[in-house]
C-alpha cells in the first residue's frame, strides 16, 4: 500500500487523470484482477485508448512487485515526506480558517462608517489614495458660556435679535478659529461647546499647545464682545475654558448620521471649565479673573466625611496635569519666578512659545499653584505634590503684558546670542 501511494500520483498523470483513482489503487495492489478490470473501464468514455491505459497501469505493478531494497527505501521516504507535508498544510489550513473566522468583510455603509471612525477598519487602499495618520491621542476644549440667558432677555428687551448675535459675534467666529488651528467640533448647546484636536502618529501637530491657542483666541473674542456690550448697555458674558489631554484615539458612536465623541476627556474638561462656588469666601471679595481651586474639608458631628473642590473659573483656562505634561514635551518652557509678576506667593510660572497653524508665533504662561485647603475658619496652604495643585493657563491682562515684555527681550536675544 505504501509503495503504490508513492507510485500513484505519477501514474495517474500519465493516464491524462482519466478512469477512478480508486480501481487503479486496486489494481496496483492487486486487489482487482485484469479480467475484472477492463469491463469497469470500457464504461469510462474519456479512455480513447484502453490498451495504453492497462499497458502504463501493468508496468507501474510490475515495478511495485520486483523493486529492490533501495529502491523500496526511496518509495518510504517519499510517502513520509508527503504524509509530513499533509500534516503540515492541514495544521496552516486549520490556522488559516481560524484567522479567517476573526475577519469580518464589511459592506454596508454605516457599519464602515462607524468602524472607520474608532479605527477598526483595515483599509487596503491603492498607494495614490492616500491614506489617513493613525491617531495617537487627543485634546477636548470645553468652552462654558455664562450669562447668556440674562444677555438674551436683554436684546429681546430692546427689539435685538439674540439668534444673529451669537450667531455672527461668538459661533461663526468660532468656526473660524476652527479652521486656524487644526479644530473639530465635538458639541454646541446653548452656552456650551466642546471642541477636539487630534494628535497624529509621526506628524508634529503640537495638540495641546494648538489648543491652549485656541483657548485664548475664544477668551479673546467674549472679551471683546464684552466691550460692545458695554456700549449697549447690555449684560457682559462670563467664560471657563477646560482643557483635558488624553494619549489615544477618541471612541465615536453614530446616532442617525450624527458622530458623537466619547472619551474620558470630555468630563474632566467640564468639570476644569466650571465655576462651582464662585461666592465662596475664600476666593476673596475682589477676585475677578483666572483660576483658583480650593478644597473645603467636611466634617459632621466630629466624624470626617469626604472633602470637595470648590473651582473658580472666570475667564480663565485650566488644564489638567495630563495637558501639562504634554505641553512640556511639546515645546520648551522656561520657568519662572512668581516675583517676575510682583506676585508673593508661592505659584510658579512657565513660559513657552509655539507656531499656529499660519505660522505665527504665540506665546504661552502656564501658572502652577497649590490648591488651598479650607477648614471652616481659614485658608491653608498644601504641597503642589500630584493631586494637590492645578495648571491655569494664565489670562490675567497685567501678567500677560509684563510676560510679552520679558518674551519679546528673551526672543530678542535668541536670535543674536549663538548657544
Amino acid at each position: 500500500m505504501v509503495f503504490a501511494s508513492a507510485l500513484l500520483p505519477d501514474l495517474l498523470r500519465s493516464l491524462g487523470r482519466k478512469g477512478a483513482l480508486r480501481l487503479v489503487y486496486e489494481y496496483l495492489l492487486g486487489g482487482r484482477s485484469k479480467k475484472e478490470l477492463i469491463p469497469i473501464l470500457q464504461q469510462f468514455k474519456d479512455i480513447s485508448d484502453l490498451d495504453l491505459y492497462v499497458q502504463r497501469m501493468n508496468a507501474v505493478r510490475k515495478e511495485i512487485k520486483h523493486a529492490d531494497t533501495a529502491q523500496r527505501r526511496s518509495w518510504l521516504i517519499k510517502v513520509v515526506e508527503g504524509y509530513a507535508s499533509l500534516r503540515r498544510d492541514l495544521k496552516l489550513s486549520w490556522e488559516m480558517y481560524r484567522a479567517l473566522d476573526l475577519i469580518r468583510l464589511l459592506d454596508k455603509p454605516k457599519e464602515l462608517t462607524l468602524s472607520r471612525a474608532n479605527d477598526l477598519l483595515q483599509e487596503f487602499s491603492l498607494q495614490e489614495e492616500g491614506q489617513t495618520p493613525e491617531v495617537k491621542g487627543h485634546v477636548i476644549l470645553k468652552a462654558d458660556l455664562r450669562g447668556s440667558t440674562e444677555l438674551t432677555a436683554s436684546m429681546l428687551r430692546e427689539g435685538l435679535n439674540p439668534a444673529s448675535y451669537f450667531s455672527q459675534n461668538l459661533f461663526d467666529p468660532i468656526n473660524s478659529l476652527l479652521q486656524k488651528y487644526g479644530a473639530e467640533k465635538v458639541f454646541v448647546e446653548g452656552d456650551a461647546v466642546i471642541l477636539m484636536i487630534l494628535e497624529h502618529a509621526n506628524l508634529p501637530t503640537q495638540a495641546v499647545a494648538r489648543a491652549c491657542g485656541l483657548a485664548y483666541d475664544i477668551i479673546d473674542l467674549v472679551l471683546r464682545r464684552n466691550q460692545e456690550s458695554r456700549q449697549l448697555g447690555l449684560p457682559e458674558l462670563e467664560l471657563g475654558v477646560g482643557v483635558a489631554y488624553v494619549p489615544e484615539a477618541p471612541c465615536y458612536l453614530f446616532d442617525a448620521g450624527r458622530k458623537i465623541t466619547i472619551s474620558p476627556a470630555i468630563n474632566r474638561a467640564d468639570r476644569l471649565s466650571s465655576c462651582k462656588g464662585r461666592d465662596f469666601v475664600g476666593f476673596g471679595e475682589d477676585k475677578h479673573w483666572g483660576v483658583e481651586v480650593i478644597r473645603i474639608e467636611q466634617t459632621a458631628n466630629g466624624v470626617s466625611g469626604s472633602d470637595q473642590y470648590c473651582r473658580y473659573n472666570v475667564n480663565g483656562i485650566e488644564l489638567d496635569l495630563p495637558a501639562f505634561q504634554h505641553l512640556a514635551e511639546e515645546i520648551v518652557l522656561k520657568k519662572v519666578k512668581a516675583a517676575s509678576y510682583g506676585k508673593k506667593t508661592g505659584d510658579n510660572y512657565y513660559v513657552g512659545r509655539f507656531p499656529d497653524m499660519a505660522g505665527k508665533t504665540r506665546w504661552q504662561v502656564v501658572r502652577h499653584s497649590a490648591i488651598k485647603h479650607w477648614d471652616g475658619n481659614k485658608l491653608s496652604g498644601s504641597s503642589k505634590k500630584a493631586g494637590n495643585s492645578f495648571y491655569e493657563l494664565v489670562t490675567d491682562p497685567e501678567i500677560l503684558s509684563v510676560s510679552a515684555k520679558q518674551s519679546a527681550l528673551l526672543h530678542f536675544f535668541d536670535r543674536r546670542v549663538p548657544g
